[in-house]
């Protein structure tokens, strides 16, 4: 039975994890490592996505926080930034997967989930590629508009 006076998030430190170098998928990060249990509301979790197996070294096949939305359950929470690493959702493995899998892993999570978050000490600095102006990039969301166009 789930307590209608549920906080809308929390955060739990994993054991022996915290502020650690950690391995993903090969990947060596140092980074601090702790759950948030979210409630979604009608719109869905409130933020955006990006990565997977395009990402670049050392992210690749992770799945990282693009944007929090304002007055949302992620953004009422407090504790997610631009960059987080989303390693699992509802107990669901999220590193080595691609955009459409991880959507469908956040999207099919129950009313309440335990997000499991890795937050990188220092951002690694990539350079952007050379894009044309006509080129679009897909940003996905758990917003009403499931699909953002950003023009680069």
């Amino acid at each position: 039975m789930v307590s209608n006076n549920l906080e809308m998030s929390q955060s739990l430190p994993l054991q022996g994890a915290n502020s650690s170098i950690i391995t993903i998928n090969d990947n060596f990060i140092e980074g601090d490592v702790f759950e948030v249990v979210l409630k979604r509301n009608s719109l869905g979790l409130g933020l955006s996505i990006y990565g997977g197996p395009e990402a670049p070294e050392p992210y690749t096949n992770l799945i990282r926080v693009k944007k929090i939305f304002p007055l949302q359950p992620a953004w009422e929470s407090g504790m997610f930034q631009e960059g987080d690493i989303l390693l699992s959702s509802g107990g669901q493995n999220l590193t080595g997967l691609n955009i459409r899998q991880a959507l469908d892993v956040l999207r099919s999570s129950p009313p309440i989930v335990t997000i499991c978050i890795c937050r990188p000490k220092e951002a690694i600095i990539v350079p952007k590629p050379n894009l044309k102006p006509s080129k679009r990039l897909r940003s996905y969301s758990f917003s009403p508009a499931s699909i953002m166009c950003d023009t680069e």
